[in-house]
């Protein structure tokens, strides 16, 4: 799938009802300001990206963040959604990573004119191994 296709996909997914619900700040949706600010540059900078994504790689990302979710965020079942299309957004059209860099404190370094980053807390989970970032050795 084409990652124009994704972006795509992704803003379509989110009615326009929830749109006014992620904008608003003060609305019901557990939305973290990160995913939030995701969620609306997509959709403000509309679906312009190149390449390509595996769509077997689209499944298993959102599958595992799902199952992630659901094992320690049951509660908030309303905001799954949101964070497995903010991963999306993160890992396969904007590569970067997945967590705010407040959360996780990752290094950012430039090589060859593109960014690298190297978080501390990697590990080696389906969730983790998608991500562009590498791990930062002590």
């Amino acid at each position: 799938m084409t990652k124009s296709t994704l972006a795509g996909r992704i803003i379509k997914s989110i009615e326009n009802d929830e749109w006014k619900l992620i904008q608003d700040e003060s609305s019901d949706i557990p939305i973290s300001e990160h995913n939030r600010k995701v969620l609306l540059e997509l959709r403000e900078t509309g679906v312009s990206f190149f390449g390509e994504v595996d769509d077997k790689d689209i499944t298993v990302l959102s599958e595992a963040v799902y199952e992630f979710l659901r094992e320690t965020w049951p509660e908030q079942s309303r905001a799954h959604k949101y964070v497995v299309d903010s991963c999306l957004v993160l890992t396969f059209l904007r590569e970067e990573p997945m967590h705010p860099q407040e959360a996780v404190k990752y290094r950012v370094a430039e090589k060859g004119g593109k960014k690298e980053y190297y978080c501390p807390a990697k590990q080696d989970s389906v969730i983790c191994n998608f991500c562009v970032s590498k791990k930062e050795k002590p």
